[in-house]
């Protein structure tokens, strides 16, 4: 299951009229939405400014953990290139915001879909704790400071992609906290030198963080690292260091 989000969308209403806002909805939307419909997916409906889709529903789709991650990082390129190009009119207009940026959030589980509602009206959709943990998983983008968040069994289905730990997020209403994986890239960056070098700076600052030493350095290595290959990652680095509960939860539950 997949919830996607624009991150500020309120204040960018503000600097828009309705038919403008309208507008850029809907070019966002059939750019994002192919990139889930071309692997596969099924979006379930449109909630504002947010996308819900699901996988493997309503007929089976082989392999889908790693087409909805694989749809996340189409989705972003899109987007940047959306951006890039000024096809929602940011920049033209003045509005003091230069770009569009949206937030993802996949979680892999049971879910039961089907036909709600009344007689007269209904619709195809998905619940279960699956949904509810990817929905929340969205929104804690926002904290992580990152853009592809995935939950570990997400992680699990869809080896080989270029993902970073991120630590156990304390979700609202789940009694546990979710480990979480930074979607970073695909499978070619997973398996490139650039990548491998990033992962070991990062394991290094995790295992400072567990051993409540100075993660400062290994940080400050994987800041530099990310500078060329994904400097989205920025953000979650600049809030890395207060973040040792999350994993010190983890270690413990290991041990």
């Amino acid at each position: 299951v997949m919830f996607s989000d624009v991150r500020g969308f309120t204040p960018l209403s503000e600097k828009l009229t309705p038919p403008q806002i309208l507008a850029l909805l809907n070019t966002m939307f059939g750019a994002l939405g192919q990139e889930i419909t071309g692997r596969l997916g099924t979006i379930d409906k449109f909630i504002g400014d947010a996308i819900m889709a699901f996988w493997n529903a309503p007929i089976d789709v082989a392999d889908h953990p790693r087409r909805a991650a694989e749809a996340a990082l189409g989705m972003r390129a899109r987007l940047q290139a959306l951006n890039a190009a000024d096809a929602f009119g940011l920049r033209a207009r003045g509005t003091g915001i230069d770009e569009v940026v949206v937030g993802v959030g996949i979680s892999t589980g049971e879910a039961l879909v089907g036909n709600m509602g009344l007689e007269t009206r209904f619709d195809y959709s998905a619940l279960g704790d699956t949904v509810n943990v990817a929905s929340r998983v969205e929104s804690a983008c926002k904290e992580m400071g990152y853009d592809l968040l995935v939950t570990a069994p997400t992680h699990d289905a869809a080896p080989g992609l270029a993902y970073l730990p991120a630590g156990g997020m304390a979700l609202k209403g789940k009694s546990e906290r979710v480990v979480i994986y930074l979607l970073v890239g695909d499978a070619t960056m997973a398996s490139s030198p650039e990548f491998r070098a990033l992962e070991a700076a990062h394991a290094e600052a995790i295992a400072a963080l567990n051993l409540g030493k100075d993660p400062g350095p290994a940080i400050a290595r994987c800041r530099d690292l990310a500078v060329k290959l994904e400097p989205g990652l920025g953000k979650f680095y600049d809030k890395l260091g207060g973040r040792a509960a999350d994993f010190a939860t983890l270690q413990r539950a290991a041990e």
